[in-house]
């Protein structure tokens, strides 16, 4: 019987065959997902070149710092990437595809010890999952969070299976960059480690716990000194994106996460569960399940915890997948150690089995597709660009891409980037001292008619301070992004010009989408020549 979840040797023909077959098999899956970008994946990119370029963690250059990010080690992955002269477009999509890799031969060389047929449904699950390919392509720390999880789940399994010396060590290293890729790793990872101090108590293996306990102890101090540099650098302890999140209002539990927790399970966690709980009846193993146990605590603990927060462009699972190949390494685990049955002797059942497992992850193919015609970031990307090389201020509902290419200093509709409104909203004296030239506001529904509350104040502003409805750039089907200018702007007629002259966007008539009576309409007359550029 092995002695840690990720046993020490080196790879058999086995596992090479079935990581190299499963990596092309998601490198084929990944294809069409390859030119997708979320355009909060550009809110990370400015703040890494503001970085690499000496500004600080800044969003607005020659402002205070601001913390409009989830991730803290993405933002400095890609400023070291912009650093050396690469793209931190480029970067995070071959960063992130190496760890996915990364992901599968560990779950792959996990599955080594298992029938063909396991060991394909264990590793397929990421291998053949067309949302967590979407995932690696578009841009965030996704993958890089769900390898540390994996990792981290791997140690957990070790140090509470057979505990060694450097295990706790390396647990809460990896605990402490699971952090920084995501905070709400720490609930995954915290959740691990009380389990693993609870079964070195009961089994009354102090020294373990000895061990544990003053690895644990190192890792508070490197996050009592990484959280004071946050608030002797910010000002505070809690990201903007934080406070946004978990919107005090509407109570513990948010309905939107609950919906999304409960379409997770169905749609990707069921056959994988019900796969764990009938092996764990058929074939039990206490001590295998004392071995996985901090992980399974750690991931229903990380479930409850997302019942909490909204799940802003939590799209197809985001804040759920960075521990669900942790689960699924436990699980392989877990049935390394069963003994054989019937459906592993019958190979045309195993086979079935198989088929209808892969079947099931491969089901989420037209939910990817929906999401990336949905929530491309093509508009937006050209929009920052044709803006570029203008020197203007711009308030914007949609605070990625934009901002991003026209270099613009932008403040956004919820104060992701703008801790004022991050804290107490938004109000007019707030849009006052910001002074906008330009205003982007996001209506899903295709009509500018403004009916949310911080949508209602910048409409009563831009009413008041004789703005005009300049563009409506089609982002999907039935969906603009509206773009109104200040008529009394020095860059008013250059921004017309320009956000009416791109060449590959569809324009919608503002006449019949700007149902807000009030606004002043610019007709269209604002044209770049032809061949003319900007």
């Amino acid at each position: 019987m092995e002695k840690g979840g990720l046993a020490r040797g080196g790879m058999d023909k086995r596992t090479v065959i079935l990581g190299a077959t499963l990596s092309l098999a998601f490198i084929a899956i990944l294809a069409p997902f390859l030119g997708f970008a979320i355009d909060d994946a550009f809110i990370i990119y400015r703040y890494s070149e503001h970085l690499a370029n000496g500004h600080g963690i800044v969003w607005n250059v020659g402002y205070g710092p601001e913390e409009g990010y989830t991730s803290f080690l993405w933002v400095l992955l890609n400023a070291g990437a912009v650093k050396f002269g690469a793209s931190p477009v480029i970067f995070s999509k071959v960063f992130s595809l190496a760890c996915s890799l990364a992901i599968l031969w560990i779950l792959a060389y996990r599955a080594r010890t298992l029938s063909l047929g396991a060991g394909i449904i264990l590793s397929g699950a990421i291998a053949f999952s067309p949302a967590f390919a979407l995932l690696t392509a578009q841009g965030l720390e996704t993958s890089l969070a769900a390898l540390l999880l994996t990792l981290l789940g791997g140690a957990a399994i070790s140090s509470a299976g057979k505990p060694n010396s450097r295990g706790p060590a390396f647990f809460f290293a990896l605990f402490f960059l699971a952090f920084l890729a995501r905070p709400d790793a720490a609930v995954f990872a915290s959740g691990a480690a009380v389990t693993m101090g609870a079964i070195f108590l009961a089994k009354k293996d102090y020294s373990s716990l000895g061990k544990m306990t003053l690895a644990g102890g190192g890792a508070l101090l490197l996050f009592l000194g990484y959280m004071g540099w946050r608030y002797f650098y910010f000002g505070h302890l809690l990201p903007n994106p934080y406070l946004v999140k978990i919107e005090a209002g509407q109570g513990l539990i948010k309905p939107r996460a609950l919906a999304s927790v409960i379409s997770f399970v169905f749609a990707v966690l069921l056959p994988y569960l019900i796969y764990f709980v009938y092996s764990a009846a058929r074939n039990w193993d206490r001590a295998r399940f004392i071995s996985v146990l901090p992980v399974l605590v750690g991931f229903v603990l990380h479930l409850l915890y997302l019942l909490t927060v909204l799940p802003i462009q939590a799209y197809l699972w985001r804040y759920v997948f960075p521990a669900y190949p942790a689960f699924l390494l436990a699980t392989g685990y877990y049935l390394s150690g069963a003994r054989p049955g019937k459906i592993s002797e019958r190979r045309w059942l195993s086979r079935a089995l198989c088929a209808m497992v892969l079947i099931y992850c491969l089901a989420t193919f037209p939910l990817a597709f929906e999401y990336k015609e949905n929530k491309n970031s093509h508009d937006r990307i050209e929009a920052g660009k044709a803006l570029s090389g203008l020197a203007g201020v711009m308030f914007v509902s949609e605070s990625g891409a934009v901002p991003y290419y026209s270099g613009w200093r932008a403040i956004d509709l919820i104060g992701l980037n703008y801790r004022p409104i991050a804290e107490k909203g938004l109000d007019p004296v707030i849009l006052e001292a910001i002074d906008p030239d330009l205003v982007l506001i996001h209506e899903p529904s295709g009509k500018y008619s403004p009916h949310l509350k911080n949508k209602i104040v910048v409409n009563e502003y831009m009413i008041s301070n004789g703005f005009a409805a300049v563009a409506a750039v089609k982002k999907t089907e039935g969906e603009y992004h509206f773009y109104f200018a200040r008529q009394d702007s020095p860059l008013f007629k250059k921004i017309a010009v320009r956000l009416n002259s791109i060449e590959s966007v569809e324009y919608g008539d503002l006449g019949k989408l700007v149902w807000e009576k009030r606004m002043p309409i610019i007709d269209g007359r604002y044209r770049a020549a032809p061949g003319g550029g900007h």
